[in-house]
């Protein structure tokens, strides 16, 4: 009794939060709508020009990845790593200025995302909630078995239909839902499994080389002549002479972080050491890339964006209603039959 409760309210929070996760760019657009004006502004501006004044504003930060300007934001993003947690720091392409910060992890969209990852609780909490997802599985597929030899049965209880019509629907996506989730929770248990058996792509190595890192536009450059008509949306900064330059180039929208081809590129010496397109790439690739798909409904636009939202709000529906249907079964007739003794 105890644990279905706990499953429950577990199942509601999940289920709400994640609901609300799928509207997670128009949130932060919300929330900071300095960052995320809808007109374009002219890029007159590099990527190094972009990354040297934000060094200077953060000198003991380390940029990982810039972000071109893009329909989710006309701005530079440069992703930087601090002694404690990071910043999006957004600069103006026309200028080189930094119009604005943020933290990841902060503001409303980032409380909604650190309580469906990890329930507020750090680490162990994204393990509770990885238990929690393979619990979610083995009642979704436990009740289809309990409901199956029943499914002729009309009983008089009104929350029975809802239970019945919504669990039926959104069983399978549940269960999909459920299962991706745990992905994110053991990442690479599930990328050694997946190698195991589908081809994947290596990250190449760069061989050392004397002479100074490429600057950040020369590599855009480079990119942009192996993969031409694609856009460039995130590059990879890098600080090592042997670590590969990775090049994301984006073949659909800025949402849809799946469909994207990369090159790599040697720092040093711009020599392109391996390059992974969308159309050709392997299928561990495409299974794992997948997993994040489904898992966030960023495939098929707006449709499946509202489909997502509303299935994503089946957890609390079949919560409550199985809870009211445990009510009425269990609790209303216990308690009959004590005010029968009583009265005997």
């Amino acid at each position: 009794m105890v644990v279905g409760l706990v499953l429950a309210a577990y199942a509601v929070a999940i289920g709400l939060t994640g609901s609300a996760l799928v509207f997670r760019e128009q949130i932060q657009a919300w929330e900071y709508p300095d960052l995320h004006r809808s007109a374009s502004i002219p890029i007159s501006t590099t990527p190094d020009q972009v990354l040297a004044v934000v060094r200077e504003a953060w000198p003991d930060g380390r940029p990982l990845t810039v972000t071109w300007p893009n329909q989710h934001s006309p701005y530079w993003m440069s992703y930087v790593l601090l002694k404690k947690g990071a910043r999006e720091v957004f600069s103006d392409p026309a200028s080189g200025k930094i119009i604005g910060d943020r933290d990841p992890s902060g503001g409303f969209n980032g409380w909604l995302a650190r309580f469906h990852t990890n329930l507020l609780l750090g680490s162990s909490g994204r393990k509770l909630n990885g238990y929690g997802a393979w619990l979610l599985v083995v009642m979704s597929v436990s009740g289809t078995i309990l409901w199956w030899p029943r499914k002729i049965v009309r009983p008089r209880l009104r929350a029975w239909p809802l239970h019945h019509a919504t669990g039926i629907v959104a069983l399978p996506f549940i269960v999909i839902l459920s299962i991706t989730g745990t992905y994110f929770i053991w990442s690479s248990d599930y990328v050694k499994a997946v190698s195991s058996v589908f081809e994947r792509t290596s990250e190449p190595k760069a061989r050392a080389v004397e002479g100074d890192l490429m600057s950040v536009a020369e590599l855009a450059e480079r990119a942009y002549a192996v993969l031409p008509g694609r856009e460039i949306q995130r590059l990879a900064v890098v600080d090592s002479p042997t670590q590969a330059v990775r090049v994301t180039m984006r073949e659909g929208t800025p949402a849809e972080f799946h469909r994207v081809s990369t090159v790599f590129l040697h720092p040093v010496t711009g020599d392109v050491l391996a390059v992974n397109p969308l159309s050709g790439r392997p299928a561990g690739d495409a299974i794992l890339s997948w997993f994040s798909a489904l898992h966030f409904g960023i495939f098929g636009g707006w449709p499946v964006r509202l489909l997502w939202f509303l299935l994503g709000l089946s957890l609390p529906v079949l919560s409550v209603s199985g809870c009211l249907l445990w009510w009425r079964r269990v609790v209303v007739p216990m308690r009959r039959k004590g005010r029968s003794r009583v009265a005997a």
